[in-house]
Formats: structure tokens, C-alpha cells, sequence
């Protein structure tokens, strides 16, 4: 049996490791694991309702719709508030843009650098 771990993985939000389980050559096991806490949800505690999406849509720049998104549904699923079509459509519309911007800043700011000479 062998471990493999894979230190400070780039690229995510804060620091994580990556731990691989082999046994005869095969995998058997991963694990993701991030070392650090955020807790944005306790900026939240007291907070009005209505300003909550306002609040989480800062928490990441490149993925506010998402959090915005998130929150609403929550908000939601405490009500038990069914959103119309046409909301679900926006959501949906907004979160593809998010998604393609997503991309394209991963593949021009971290990833194109890696493959350019003297950056």
C-alpha cells in the first residue's frame, strides 16, 4: 500500500491537499482537503434578509451570481418560495455568463502564463 499526497494545490480558494490511496498500483482512495476556514456565514448572523445576496455576491469576484444565486435559494427553501419560470430562466442565463467568463479568465490569467516564456 502506498500514499501519494499532493501538497498546496494552485488555483482554488485558499490551500489544499490532494491525498491519493493506492493499493497494488490502483486507487482506492482520494481525498480533497482545504486547511482553511472562511466563515462567511457568520457575517450573515443578524443580518436583514433582503441584504444577504447583496452581502455573499462580494464574498468571490469571479463567481458572485453563483453566491447571489445560492443565498436566494436558500432564502427560498426557508419560505418555501417557489420561483416563477421566468426567474429560473434569468438564473439560468446568468449563470452560464458566469460560467464562460469563468473560462476564459482561467485560461488567460492563471493557465496561458504557464505556457508563455518570460512572463
Amino acid at each position: 500500500m502506498m500514499d501519494k499526497v499532493v501538497e498546496a494545490c494552485t488555483r482554488v480558494e485558499g490551500s489544499g491537499n490532494l491525498n491519493i490511496y493506492l493499493k497494488n498500483d490502483e486507487i482506492y482512495q482520494t481525498e480533497l482537503n482545504f486547511s482553511v476556514f472562511r466563515g462567511f456565514e457568520n457575517i450573515l448572523i443578524g443580518k436583514k434578509l433582503l441584504d444577504i445576496p447583496k452581502i455573499v455576491s462580494r464574498i468571490c469576484g469571479l463567481c458572485s451570481a453563483s453566491q447571489t444565486i445560492a443565498s436566494c435559494k436558500a432564502i427560498e427553501n426557508i419560505y418555501g418560495i417557489e420561483p416563477s419560470n421566468q426567474s429560473i430562466l434569468l438564473r439560468r442565463v446568468l449563470l452560464s455568463g458566469e460560467l464562460i467568463k469563468s473560462h476564459i479568465m482561467h485560461y488567460f490569467f492563471p493557465v496561458l502564463s504557464r505556457f508563455i516564456k518570460n512572463i
